[in-house]
């Protein structure tokens, strides 16, 4: 039975690599989502008794890794005929980058990027977290 929240999920048998020493690499691993946060890590047998009710997500032969950092990035907008940072924003998060800190745009300067990083963090352009530095 699901809890009818669609960010409400258990990834279950994966290997979830946690970065944690205490916890290390969980061969049949899980992890539990409630409300898009991660509630719990652990393995699969524990964390299916106690978070029974979430949509269930076969992750067996699988592997769940924490989101990766761009430590150092250039923003657009590019000088390339319909280029869309929101295109570029959805290549980043499918290829793991949950975090970018970006020095600024080529053309629109830190100015633009700090627009950016409003606009992403309000909710108005799907993408990593954002932030500028100079």
């Amino acid at each position: 039975m699901s809890t009818g929240n669609p960010t409400d999920v258990l990834i279950s048998g994966a290997t979830v690599v946690t970065m944690d020493d205490a916890l290390g690499t969980i061969e049949d691993g899980a992890v539990a989502v409630r409300n898009g946060r991660i509630a719990a890590v652990g393995p699969s047998a524990d964390l299916a008794r106690d978070h029974a009710g979430l949509e269930l997500v076969d992750g067996r032969g699988k592997a769940v890794l924490p989101g990766f950092i761009n430590s150092h990035s250039h923003t657009g907008p590019y000088q390339v005929v319909d280029f869309s940072m929101d295109y570029i924003y959805k290549l980043w998060l499918a290829h793991g980058l949950t975090t970018v800190r970006a020095v600024g745009s080529h053309r629109g300067g830190l100015t633009w990027t700090v627009e950016q990083s409003r606009q992403l963090e309000a909710g108005d352009i799907d993408g990593p977290d954002l932030h500028a530095y100079a």
